[in-house]
């Protein structure tokens, strides 16, 4: 079962250290609308939704489900040739994806270590 709206809008939140308060600052909204995307009970208009995607660096079509990628549609321009697994803010810039679920921090280091002891493994 994929996310919901409600779900990626207090991932990303979350992702970004943002009370549902300051979240609302950001929007022009109040905490309880916050809450309600969040919860689903109702969805944010379109340009809040727009808003949203952009405070987040998304796209609105993901924040809605419609795309599994939550790199914004210009992201291929700017995609990097290497990524430093290494670089705590990897998480800030980038969702990694495992079997259509989005890893969480915890899962991620866990990953990065788990390649660190096969490096070292292969060294040997």
């Amino acid at each position: 079962m994929s996310d919901t709206l409600g779900k990626r809008i207090r991932n990303f939140r979350k992702k970004r250290n943002l009370s549902q308060d300051e979240l609302a600052d950001l929007i022009g909204k109040t905490r309880s609308n916050v809450s309600s995307y969040e919860t689903d009970r109702s969805a944010p208009p379109s340009d809040v939704l727009a808003k949203l995607a952009e405070i987040f660096g998304t796209s609105t079509d993901y924040l809605l489900g419609k795309t599994q990628s939550s790199l914004p549609a210009d992201a291929k321009d700017r995609f990097v040739d290497s990524l430093d697994l290494g670089n705590d803010d990897m998480l800030e810039k980038f969702d990694l994806i495992l079997d259509g679920k989005v890893l969480d921090k915890e899962q991620f280091k866990m990953a990065v270590a788990f390649l660190r002891t096969l490096q070292q493994q292969a060294r040997k």
